[in-house]
């Protein structure tokens, strides 16, 4: 037989090996794992010149050709009082209810997001405590600035005339660094939390109903529903209901669709409700109460808000430690792998047409989803499971 005439009987037994499993195996919810073994195992079937009629005959050939009982996995792997499924699928990398990493991609950013964050608060920090310790331990009391700083130019007249006045704006534009550091970590917090509540919709669709079944969003995703208006609109809905107005609405409203989550943000609400005022008050009446600001009518400038470091650095960990519970909740109830299918499908089945598994697009995939995800354990093995995956279904 020739290698054009094998490639073509390859082919032909595999659409009918295929469409088979698909017939046969669906219906016993063991549809995924045996496609995935009839890809990774196809040749030795055409080879051995046996075409399977049913789903015991698919049983005999995958214990005879995949098996190998006599040689291998009768040693180490087989439990002869599990079915040949729940055998099978320990050999398999992939699995759709299982991510690769221990976080989601959105996670990711924002710790990323957090890290930057931090690293610019504390290069500010020991510069500004060196020069107030320096400060408090000059002889004199209260030297000019300029001539301290050695400051020239246009824009020293803007400084305070003596030490002293400058130490008390310092320590004004400290307060002030701080709130905005936390502003910024919230509205961080809230993108996080934005975004990894669409992708589990978008992952097991159901939830959006507040139903505790799971099903699998790939094929949605893969028929285009994900892009049409309604559904966009609604799930931008729910959004919304998550990330605006008090805390105590969002809790209701994110509750409601994620029933069975940790319950760090309900019982943290007194705290993030805090940390929501004070950002509304820095961001839209100079850190005032913002009622009191606007129905202002004297010449007086009203109090604000103070954020001591201490008090900053809890606000921080909180919400970090909020973002962890719900990341690995999401991630292990509803996301799964659908990040790394998701992205095989927007930058291979969409941009390259790809209707099948390709094998250099596997090569190429795996270095993609090493520097997209940053992981390194990307084998060819799981990869390859995961694209004929996405074509099963």
């Amino acid at each position: 037989m020739s290698e054009l005439e094998m490639r073509m009987k390859v082919k032909e037994s595999q659409h009918r090996f295929s469409e088979l499993l698909k017939i046969h195996a669906v219906s016993l919810k063991e549809g995924s794992l045996i496609l995935n073994a009839s890809e990774l195992y196809l040749e030795r079937v055409i080879l051995s010149n046996e075409t399977p009629k049913n789903y015991i005959e698919i049983e005999k050939i995958m214990k005879k050709i995949s098996f190998r009982f006599d040689k291998i996995v009768n040693d180490r792997y087989y439990d002869p009082k599990k079915s040949m499924y729940d055998n099978y699928k320990s050999i398999f990398l992939f699995n759709r209810n299982k991510a690769k990493d221990v976080h989601t991609w959105s996670f990711k950013v924002y710790r990323k997001n957090m890290t930057a964050l931090n690293e610019i608060y504390w290069a500010y920090v020991p510069m500004v405590e060196k020069e107030k310790y320096l400060i408090r331990n000059e002889v004199e009391t209260d030297l000019n600035t300029n001539v301290y700083f050695h400051a020239k130019g246009p824009d020293s007249g803007r400084l305070a005339p003596m030490l002293s006045e400058w130490g008390s704006h310092i320590k004004v534009f400290s307060n002030w660094n701080r709130i905005n550091v936390l502003l910024t970590a919230i509205s961080n917090f809230e993108t996080y939390l934005a975004a990894v509540s669409k992708i589990t919709m978008e992952s097991n669709p159901i939830i959006c109903l507040g139903l505790p079944e799971r099903i699998d969003g790939v094929k949605y995703l893969k028929k285009g529903y994900y892009n049409e208006k309604r559904y966009k609109d609604n799930v931008d809905n729910l959004i919304i209901s998550f990330t605006k107005g008090t805390w105590e609405s969002r809790a209701k409203a994110f509750y409601d669709i994620f029933a069975d989550a940790p319950m760090s943000i309900k019982n943290n609400l007194s705290d993030l409700e805090k940390m929501r005022l004070m950002r509304n008050k820095a961001a839209h009446s100079f850190g005032q109460e913002i009622d009191k600001a606007r129905s202002n009518r004297t010449l007086d400038s009203l109090s604000y808000d103070k954020l001591s470091e201490s008090k900053l650095k809890y606000y921080l960990k909180l919400l970090y430690k909020i973002a962890t519970s719900l990341d690995s909740y999401f991630l292990d109830k509803h996301i799964g792998s659908y990040e790394a299918i998701y992205y095989y499908h927007e930058n291979y089945a969409l941009k390259k047409g790809e209707s099948e598994y390709n094998p250099q697009s596997m090569i190429e995939m795996k270095k993609g989803l090493t520097a997209m995800a940053e992981t390194v354990t990307w084998s060819k093995k799981y990869v390859k499971e995961m694209i004929i995956y996405y074509h099963s279904i």
